[in-house]
């Protein structure tokens, strides 16, 4: 738990993304949705390679659109927890953006 602690402590030190996100505005959300995007395109690109590896079909093909959803949503169910660390980098991003 002691682990827990200094995360929770570094956390607060740092201060509310909220708050970060909205002084961000605009180039905080482009950013969020940039690095959304990128990381659903590659759950979709790896879905539609390991269908297409192990079938050696495109799931474009007849029966094959079970699997690949069901690739698809075991790769993509995981990124329902990682909203937090993508923020983050948003709004890492965003200060970037802001300086150009």
């Amino acid at each position: 738990w002691d682990l827990r602690q200094r995360v929770l402590r570094a956390v607060r030190a740092r201060g509310s993304d909220r708050a970060e996100a909205a002084r961000r505005g605009l180039s905080a959300l482009a950013c969020y949705g940039l690095v959304s995007h990128l990381t659903y395109s590659s759950c979709l690109v790896a879905a539609w390679v390991a269908t297409a590896a192990r079938s050696g079909l495109s799931p474009l093909a007849p029966g094959q659109w079970g699997p690949f959803l069901g690739a698809y949503v075991a790769l993509c169910a995981p990124q329902l927890w990682t909203k937090a660390p993508r923020l983050a980098l948003s709004l890492w991003l965003a200060r970037g953006v802001d300086r150009a």
